[in-house]
């Protein structure tokens, strides 16, 4: 499975102009990004979270989804090459209004007591100062990045992510 990808919104304003572009950032790239964004003071939002290529794993509008995917993304997906830590997805066609609804969806459900609460954080935890250098997709381990994709595999009828854990554990699993 490819990489996932934070897709966001950059706000520039220029004389008096306001100018929105989207870029699609790899999350292993996600905390050297933010730091850059934070010392030039870069406002974005965040517009979806744990993409791969067309799927959205966490879509703070429903609006994500009529945005054009970079090619490179979209064949990274599809097994192709590995695009780059940036891909520039061209000017913002949505609404301020969809833009606004991205802002608070990501702010509602990062606070949620659920699996995209959690992970939504984890983008948060990733851009303080404290935690430069450490990836966000977990380094080695790659934690965040496989709780991503176990978070597609619980649509699947009788699977939970801690399954597994709760067998080795001495546990039934689930019925």
């Amino acid at each position: 499975m490819s990489d996932y990808w934070i897709v966001i919104a950059i706000i520039i304003e220029i004389d008096d102009e306001i100018i929105v572009l989207v870029f699609w950032i790899c999350i292993t790239f996600w905390h050297t990004w933010v730091a850059d964004a934070m010392k030039s003071k870069t406002p974005f939002v965040v517009l979806s979270a744990f993409t791969t290529g067309e799927r959205h794993l966490f879509p703070m509008t429903d609006a994500v989804h009529d945005l054009l995917v970079p090619e490179s993304v979209s064949a990274e997906a599809r097994g192709g090459a590995r695009a780059g830590n940036v891909e520039f997805g061209g000017f913002c066609t949505l609404s301020k209004e969809a833009l606004l609804e991205a802002s608070e969806s990501f702010d509602k459900a990062m606070w949620l007591p659920s699996a995209t609460g959690s992970i939504l954080l984890m983008l948060i935890i990733a851009s303080f100062p404290q935690n430069s250098g450490r990836m966000l997709a977990g380094g080695a381990t790659q934690f965040c990045a496989t709780h991503a994709k176990a978070a597609f595999a619980e649509l699947a009828p009788g699977y939970v992510r801690n399954a597994e854990k709760n067998i080795n554990d001495g546990g039934y699993g689930v019925d």
